[in-house]
């Protein structure tokens, strides 16, 4: 659009020059004619001079911002109105047309739906981080008992590791000792045996004597 006028201007501006340049010629030629001892033409002089020729063109058309601005609502829609549509209460709005300046108002929306959802998701937020929460104490009081118990266990195998080195040592080892105590035992058991064999040889002997003083009277 803007090209087209641009186009109608230039093309006004030559018809002017050309009708100008035609009233300078005309106006020569009538005083040429005059100079001559011609008939007197009633013709009107004026004196050219240089100003600005406005020019006027009156065209149909639509105008268009060459800049422009498009606002789009991203609002949920979260509400439902009486007739069952639903959408977003628009609190205030600017009237159309109106000129604005930057950070001022232009719409304001119904946000007593949406702020009761806020409440409601950060609620649940925060119910869900303190689950969270007390999961994380559980998991690493339960990471702290189990390496404890491991120390332990590692502990009590080193014990039974060391007990076994100490029982199977051919020298002086507690299985050693053990079975040299059940060998001093057997030889004192033996000893016994003996001691008691004799002893019960000797009241045999006795026996015998005492019998056979019996007889004897």
């Amino acid at each position: 659009m803007h090209n087209h006028s641009k186009h109608r201007k230039l093309h006004v501006a030559g018809i002017a020059l050309a009708i100008m340049v035609a009233v300078a010629v005309l106006a020569a030629a009538a005083w040429n004619m005059i100079g001559r001892g011609g008939s007197k033409v009633p013709y009107v002089f004026y004196t050219v001079t240089e100003t600005t020729l406005p020019i006027v063109v009156t065209e149909r058309g639509n105008l268009e911002s060459q800049l422009e601005t498009t606002i789009s609502c991203e609002v949920e829609n979260v509400t439902v109105d009486r007739g069952g549509n639903p959408g977003t209460q628009i609190i205030f709005i600017v009237p159309n047309g109106s000129a604005v300046e930057k950070d001022e108002l232009i719409v304001e929306f119904d946000s007593a739906t949406i702020r009761d959802r806020l409440d409601t998701q950060t609620l649940a937020h925060q119910k869900a981080f303190s689950s969270k929460t007390q999961a994380t104490a559980k998991y690493k009081n339960q990471l702290l008992q189990n390496k404890t118990a491991e120390a332990e266990a590692e502990l009590a195998v080193q014990l039974a590791e060391l007990e076994l080195e100490m029982y199977m040592d051919p020298d002086s080892g507690t299985f050693q000792l053990s079975v040299e105590e059940i060998e001093r035992q057997i030889d004192n058991a033996k000893n016994a045996t003996l001691e008691s064999r004799a002893a019960l040889e000797l009241a045999r002997l006795d026996r015998s004597g005492m019998k056979e003083l019996f007889k004897l009277g």
